[in-house]
């Protein structure tokens, strides 16, 4: 696990966003605790707001997260809360579908 700061925000620069963000989920997955997910979602909004040509794949595969079946609850709602924080800093409205997308969440 990795602290979200400025020594993050320097390691990123060379290990590149998705190896954090992949890393930063992958914790997520392990962890059911709220608290972890709310600060991770709030890193990988930092992350993404610090890279910003990195948004377009993360964003991306979290789309692909919410409708692989095989995505549980946790990975789903953790998603939903990134794209949240993400959104909170970045215009997401160019992402086709992404609205669709997280309305199919609240429908199953």
């Amino acid at each position: 696990m990795f602290k979200c700061g400025l020594d993050l925000f320097f390691n990123t620069i060379s290990c590149g966003l998705h190896s954090r963000a992949a890393n930063r989920v992958n914790t997520v997955i392990h962890q059911s605790i709220t608290v972890t997910r709310n600060f991770s979602a709030k890193c990988i909004a930092a992350l993404v707001s610090a890279c910003p040509n990195e948004c377009e794949m993360i964003v991306k595969q979290f789309m692909m997260d919410i409708g692989n079946q095989k995505s549980t609850d946790s990975i789903r709602t953790f998603v939903l809360l990134a794209l949240g924080e993400i959104g909170q800093n970045t215009d997401l409205s160019g992402f086709d579908r992404l609205d669709e997308v997280c309305a199919f969440l609240y429908q199953s």
